[in-house]
């Protein structure tokens, strides 16, 4: 039952994070934004994001994985709903809302699947995840064209929203808060190169 609630809260989460991805870049071009500054803008939104990555588990340690998901959402639709206005003054403010959803709900995906799925069904998971992810992608680019092209943006908008609400609601039927690890992972890697003398563990612990 739990792999059947992790494959349909896969499906709406890539149907409706594509949706805000490709919506973003469309939005942003059709508004006037050069390639080499979207290029540009993207770049800093995935620096930041990295940066702020450890917030997730942080988040689902104290308030549990669906909340945490829904905190992601929200600020993903935030960040749509702000490119329908933005203007070059507020793309600072535009960057740190495409980051941090991104930034909190990543690691969810690594979180949940090591609670859920045994290691004999990783293989078949992970075939049906990626099935899900390009079904939703692919069915996401084609509401998108149809939006744009209609003018039909905030629609497109209400769609996200139902969307992440039923991924929400998905999340919240496998919830549960995962232990925050605080030990220093750094600290840890160097500790192992020192006892392990061996060059080939050595290397291997840097990959």
């Amino acid at each position: 039952r739990e792999y059947l609630y992790i494959y349909l809260s896969k499906f709406c989460y890539a149907f409706s994070n594509a949706l805000v991805s490709i919506f973003g870049v469309v939005m942003l071009y059709k508004n006037g934004m050069g390639i080499t500054s979207l290029l540009l803008l993207y770049g800093i939104r995935f620096g930041i994001m990295g940066l702020c990555s450890p917030l997730c588990m942080k988040i689902a340690s104290k308030w549990g994985v669906a909340n945490c998901t829904l905190i992601s959402h929200v600020f993903r639709m935030l960040s749509s709903y702000l490119i329908l206005f933005v203007t070059q003054n507020q793309m600072i403010l535009l960057v740190l809302f495409l980051a941090l959803p991104g930034a909190i709900s990543n690691p969810l995906d690594n979180a949940i699947s090591s609670k859920y799925v045994e290691n004999s069904h990783r293989g078949k998971f992970n075939s049906l995840k990626t099935i899900m992810q390009i079904l939703g992608q692919a069915l996401a680019s084609v509401v998108v064209g149809w939006s744009v092209l209609a003018q039909k943006e905030m629609g497109l908008l209400g769609i996200m929203a139902i969307f992440f609400l039923a991924d929400y609601i998905f999340t919240c039927k496998i919830d549960y808060k995962p232990v925050h690890a605080k030990k220093n992972t750094l600290l840890a890697i160097g500790q192992y190169i020192r006892k392990c003398p061996n060059s080939l563990k050595q290397f291997y612990s840097l990959q």
